[in-house]
């Protein structure tokens, strides 16, 4: 009686399971990296409208200094901006000339612009100022 030799190799069946598991495996891959890179471009966004804010809360400081004026709002590279300007009050007897504000920055971005950084100082105007 002659014997029948199995032949060595994969069956249609494992072929099949091997190119879904591949395929399976590399959707997850692509979709991983596409949420990375978006976000990091959001992260890249928060920090340039840090960067920013803190620019324009330093000029804002600058123009209470000299000018006494304050930009209100603006917009730079895609990025709406606004400086609100309020006097603290200080006490009578330690004041003597000097005057303080309440300094706020806050820099919106993203679409739509439904993000927004806020920085918060206070400027002291001397009496000589």
């Amino acid at each position: 009686m002659a014997r029948l030799e199995r032949s060595t190799g994969f069956t249609l069946t494992e072929v099949l399971v091997a190119f879904t598991v591949l395929a399976l495996s590399l959707g997850a891959l692509y979709e991983s990296f596409g949420w990375t890179l978006r976000r990091s471009r959001a992260v890249e966004h928060r920090d340039a409208a840090i960067v920013l804010a803190q620019s324009i809360l330093t000029l804002t400081q600058l123009q209470i200094r000299t000018h006494g004026v304050v930009t209100p709002e603006g917009h730079d590279g895609g990025m709406r901006w606004r400086a609100k300007l309020s006097e603290r009050a200080l006490e009578e007897s330690s004041a003597e000339g000097w005057r303080a504000f309440d300094v706020e920055v806050a820099v919106a971005f993203g679409a739509g612009s439904k993000h927004q950084v806020v920085l918060r100082g206070v400027e002291l105007q001397g009496p000589s100022s």
